[in-house]
This record gives structure tokens, C-alpha cells and sequence, in this order.
């Protein structure tokens, strides 16, 4: 796709339940604004995962002025104001590819949190050839009529029930379930922006086109980065100077003559470590609430406070952290050799794993989904066998160096504490039930 428009309503809003959380002027509006801000910014970054070139972002509950322009991801436009020839289809005409409905709801008389269409206090219903239609039907006509599809709708669960009548094969998020018209079992905004991101950027119209855009754009990143400074690191300093073992890249300023390059590579090494953990903390959150989601952690680790922020995860990975700094400081020869040397070989397991995946998924999908590989790796199978034959002789490799065995053994040790650890759930009887419901439950903010 190339234009996307975003049709963005408020009662289908993550977190929206009552009158007050969408009616300007009242204390809990600015806070729901915020949240419709955020999934369309979410929105708007997925489709611009899939390739979009232009997204604009029409603005039509009430006075049309709710999403917040200065919290507006960049990359998109927002229509703001009334009145609009098009109404929540404004922006419809300018050459539009694909229409996404983001906070929508269902139409008067149904079920559904608050439930109505366009005017929800005069309304009982509309319909056509005597259908009901909401919202979200009359504006995938309007777009019908324009030969534009509606590929993703969000709003609670009898929305996307709904969007299924009026749009069939569109993606549809929930970001909450129905109880009546002002109660529903909300998801928290991390989660729904994760799903709403995804699902949008699963609607690229040349997936073929955008993984291999992506994909060639991280291969030139590697060969720009990493092996173009290691071939300038050795056309300039001497491979067997002894200055390499030291710190090449100080080595190679040296001798190019920039003054003060072992201060300025210390600062660049500073600010890729901090980096890095700051990149560590957020995805050990991340993944501590995936575990939790799956029984595999407990749940109260994933709880967020007022700022919806998974504090008590990021308190936990950054309590570990400082005790990982204690052990290297008590026992600086041992425990960072033993973390090195336990994660050596541990990414070509993965890789292996992956490997094996792809031989047999693959084969699965043949047999019974063809029509969803969109995508085919040339050389398949021949090209995922020699990878996994090259990385099975790295691994004899280390078993044969005597400097490399230590690294596979501890790796191997670390590889069975994991098989072990699974082998223990499978016997436990896997997934604990209703994990997932106390996951959601314990990442309600705590105040």
C-alpha cells in the first residue's frame, strides 16, 4: 500500500467505558485522548512497517479535535475540525489506497460498549435495504464507493464481530471485551498497541516487497558498519601487530594521527554499553510479561503503576543486574568468564533450532496452506542444510580446540538446564489454566 487513511473514533478506544471518558470538558477526557493517540500511533507505525508512504489520520468524534497533534507519530497527518464534506471519510478522495477504523464501535440498538450511530441521544438506528448498519458499515460503503478496502478495524469484541459483516478478511484487534454498554475487560494500552502495530503492519499489499526491503536494508547495515570498519581497521594497522589484541580501532586512529582517540573510542564504548542496557531492561520486561502470560513466570511481575509502566519487572531485571555487578566485583576471574563462556555456543543452538523449524514448517505449510507462503526461500531445503551443516562443524570445531571446548561444554551444561526446565512444565501439564486471564488481570496499573 501507499496512502492509508485512519479513521480514528474514540468509544472504541482502549480503556473507553463511559460517557465521560469521550465528552470534552470532563476530568477523565484528557486522559482517553491520550489512549486514542496511542493506538493510532500504533496504527500509524504498523502501517508504516508494511511500506506506506503517506498516512493521513482523520479525526471525527464530536468536535473532531481529540487526537493530540503534539503526540502524533511524525510520519503521519492529522485532519483536525469541523466540518468535513466526507465526515469520518474525510480524506477519503485524495488517491487512497487502504482505510483502517481505529477506535470504532457498534451501532445503535446493539450490544456493545457505547453502542450508538453518529448521534447516539436522537439515533435508534439506520438502516439500509433494510439492514441495520453502524458507523462502521455506512464508512465501509462510503469507501466501497471509492474502490478502497477497509483492512483493519479496533474496538472491543462485538466490533470486530461486527467489522467481519462489513469487511470480510480485514484485520480486527480487541482491545476489550463487552460486559454491557459502560463495562468492559480492558486490555492494557502496551499490549493493544503491540497487536494493533502488528496486525497493521500484516497488511502490506507486496509482503514479498517489504520483508526483502527490510532485509536488504539490515544486510547493508552489517556489511557499512561491522565489516566495512573491520576492513578498514586491517588495511590500516598490520593484522599481526600486537596493538590489535589491545584495542584496534584506538590502534587504527593512532596511526591515522586523530589526537585523544583512546578518550573518544572509551566515550563510543560507554554509549553503546549504556545502550544496551537500557535496550536489556525494557525487553527483560517485555519478556518477563510474555513468560507470565504463558504460566511461566509469576504474574505479579507484570504489573504496571499509573504511568503504565511494568515497574515491578523493570525493578526486578535491574535488581539482577546489580547483582550480576557484585559477583564480577567479588569475583571479577570467575563469573564473567563463566557467562561468556556458558553463552558461546549457545546462539548457534538457536540457530539450529530455527534451522530444523523452517524444514518442517515449511513442509507443513506445502502440505496444508500453500496459498501462505507468500514469501519462499530460494534453494529450499538445500540452502537451510548447508547453513546447519556449517554451524554443526563450527560446534565440532570447538569440541576439537582445546581453547574453544570449555565454551561448548558450559553451553551444552546451559542447553540442559533449559530442556530440563521444559521438560519439567510438559510434566507439570504445561500452561496453568486461566494464566493468561491473571496475567491480564495483574497488569491492570496499581495505584
Amino acid at each position: 500500500m501507499t496512502r492509508v487513511l485512519i479513521s480514528a473514533d474514540m468509544e472504541g478506544a482502549t480503556g473507553t467505558v463511559s460517557p465521560a471518558d469521550v465528552e470534552a470538558g470532563t476530568p477523565r477526557y484528557e486522559r482517553f485522548r491520550r489512549l486514542l493517540t496511542q493506538d493510532v500511533n500504533a496504527a500509524v507505525a504498523g502501517f508504516a512497517d508494511a511500506g506506506a508512504e503517506e498516512i493521513v489520520v482523520n479525526d471525527p468524534h464530536c468536535g473532531m479535535d481529540n487526537v493530540l497533534i503534539e503526540e502524533l507519530d511524525p510520519r503521519a497527518v492529522l485532519i483536525v475540525g469541523r466540518h468535513k464534506p466526507l465526515g469520518m471519510m474525510e480524506g477519503l478522495e485524495d488517491g487512497i489506497d487502504a482505510v483502517a477504523f481505529v477506535g470504532y464501535h457498534t451501532g445503535a440498538g446493539e450490544q456493545g460498549v457505547l453502542a450508538h450511530t453518529y448521534l447516539s441521544h436522537s439515533i435508534l438506528g439506520v438502516r439500509i435495504d433494510g439492514e441495520p448498519v453502524g458507523e462502521g458499515g455506512f464508512n465501509a460503503l462510503v469507501a466501497a464507493e471509492a474502490g478502497v478496502p477497509v483492512v483493519l478495524v479496533t474496538g472491543d469484541d462485538l466490533t470486530c464481530r461486527e467489522a467481519a459483516g462489513y469487511a470480510p478478511g480485514c484485520r480486527t484487534v480487541a482491545v476489550k471485551r463487552a460486559i454491557s454498554r459502560h463495562a468492559a475487560v480492558c486490555r492494557t494500552p502496551a499490549v493493544t498497541a503491540a497487536d494493533i502495530r502488528r496486525e497493521a503492519a500484516a497488511e502490506s499489499k507486496e509482503p514479498e516487497r517489504s520483508v526483502a526491503r527490510a532485509t536488504t536494508g539490515i544486510i547493508w547495515r552489517i556489511i557499512l558498519f561491522y565489516v566495512g570498519s573491520i576492513v578498514l581497521v586491517v588495511t590500516i594497522v598490520p593484522w599481526d601487530s600486537a596493538k590489535v589484541l589491545a584495542s584496534p580501532y584506538v590502534a587504527a586512529w593512532n596511526i591515522i594521527g586523530l589526537p585523544g582517540a583512546g578518550v573518544v573510542m572509551d566515550v563510543v564504548i560507554l554509549t553503546a554499553v549504556l545502550s544496551v542496557l537500557n535496550s536489556s531492561v525494557y525487553v527483560s520486561s517485555r519478556m518477563l510479561r510474555a513468560l507470565a502470560t504463558h504460566g511461566d513466570a509469576p504474574t505479579w511481575l507484570v504489573a504496571t503503576n499509573k504511568r503504565r509502566v511494568p515497574a515491578r519487572a523493570i525493578l526486578a531485571g535491574t535488581v539482577v543486574g546489580w547483582i550480576s555487578v557484585l559477583l564480577a566485583y567479588l569475583s571479577p576471574d570467575t563469573v564473567f568468564t563463566y557467562l561468556v563462556n556458558s553463552s558461546g555456543a549457545v546462539a548457534i543452538f538457536m540457530y539450529l533450532m530455527i534451522g530444523a523449524s523452517q524444514l518442517r514448517m515449511r513442509r507443513r505449510l506445502e502440505r496444508e496452506a500453500p496459498e501462505r507462503l507468500t514469501l519462499r526461500m530460494w534453494l529450499f531445503p538445500y540452502l537451510t542444510w548447508v547453513v546447519m551443516a556449517g554451524f554443526a562443524a563450527v560446534l565440532v570445531a570447538m569440541a576439537v580446540i582445546a581453547d574453544q571446548r570449555t565454551q561448548l561444554l558450559t553451553s551444552v551444561g546451559s542447553l540442559a538446564v533449559v530442556l530440563v526446565a521444559y521438560a519439567v512444565r510438559r510434566a507439570r501439564g504445561g500452561r496453568p489454566a486461566g494464566s493468561a486471564d491473571a496475567a491480564e488481570r495483574a497488569a491492570a496499573p496499581v495505584r
